[in-house]
C-alpha cells in the first residue's frame, strides 16, 4: 500500500511543533480513525485524545505505514468509549438505511479539523484547557486545510459537526439555537454537503436529542 501526496503530508506534518506552544504536541498526527472513503456520512471532530496512544488504541511506531494501517483498522477492534456514545446516532432507522452489519463505523466515517491531541499534561481538564485563545486559532489553522482536502477527496453526502467548536468552524456564527439543525456549511460552499450541528456533552445527549438527529439523518441520506 502507498501513500497518497496527503495522506504523507498530514502524517509528517509538524507544524505546530515549531511554533513556542508546540510542547503540547506530544503524538503523531491521526489521519482519521477508520477508512473514510466511500462513507456517505462522516462524523468530524476537534482532535483526537491523547489517551488513543497512551491506551494503545492506535500504534505510536516511528514507521509512517504502521501508523496508517493502525488507523485505518481502528474500528477492526473495540474503539475508545467516546466513539460508543457517537453510535447512538446511527441505530434505527438509520441503520436500515445505511446498511451496516456489525457496526456503524462500516458505513460512517470519522475524522478530525486538528490531527494531533494537544492535552498538555494527563490532569488537564481539556484537551484545549491550557491554551490561549490565540493559540486554539493557530493549532486549527494550520491544520485545518487537512480536513477540507479530505472532504473534497471523499465527498461524504452528510457531515456531522461534533462539538461546539466544530459547529463554529463549519457554521460561522453559530449559536446554541442552531444545534440539532442542518444546514449548508460556510466552510463548503462549492460542494454539496449538508452538515448537522451537534454539540458535544459529556457522555450521551438525552434519548429526544438523539432521537431527533437520527430523523434528521434518516432525511438527508
Amino acid at each position: 500500500m502507498s501513500l497518497s501526496i496527503l495522506e504523507e503530508g498530514i502524517h509528517k506534518c509538524d507544524k505546530c511543533k515549531n511554533l513556542p506552544f508546540g510542547n503540547v504536541i506530544k503524538y503523531f498526527p491521526i489521519i482519521s480513525f477508520g477508512n473514510p472513503e466511500n462513507k456517505q456520512i462522516i462524523v468530524v471532530g476537534l482532535n483526537p485524545s491523547n489517551r488513543e496512544y497512551e491506551d494503545n488504541y492506535v500504534s505510536n511506531s516511528h514507521s509512517i505505514m504502521e501508523r496508517h494501517t493502525s488507523q485505518m483498522r481502528y474500528f477492526d477492534k473495540t474503539p475508545y468509549t467516546f466513539f460508543k456514545h457517537i453510535m447512538k446516532y446511527f441505530e434505527n432507522p438509520v441503520k436500515s438505511k445505511l446498511g451496516w452489519i456489525k457496526t456503524p463505523w462500516e458505513k460512517v466515517g470519522y475524522l478530525d479539523i486538528v490531527k494531533c491531541p494537544v492535552r498538555i499534561h494527563a490532569q488537564a481538564r481539556s484537551q484545549w484547557g491550557s491554551l490561549s485563545k490565540k493559540e486554539r486559532r493557530d493549532i486549527i489553522s494550520n491544520c485545518s486545510q487537512y480536513l477540507v482536502n479530505q472532504l473534497e477527496i471523499f465527498k461524504p453526502k452528510l457531515i456531522m459537526a461534533y462539538g461546539a467548536d466544530v459547529c463554529r468552524w463549519f457554521y460561522t456564527g453559530y449559536t446554541s439555537k442552531d444545534a440539532f439543525t442542518v444546514t449548508k456549511s460556510s466552510i463548503l460552499q462549492d460542494y454539496d454537503m449538508m452538515v448537522i450541528l451537534v454539540p458535544q456533552t459529556r457522555g450521551s445527549h438525552p434519548k429526544e436529542i438523539i432521537d431527533t438527529i437520527k430523523d434528521i439523518i434518516f432525511k438527508h441520506l
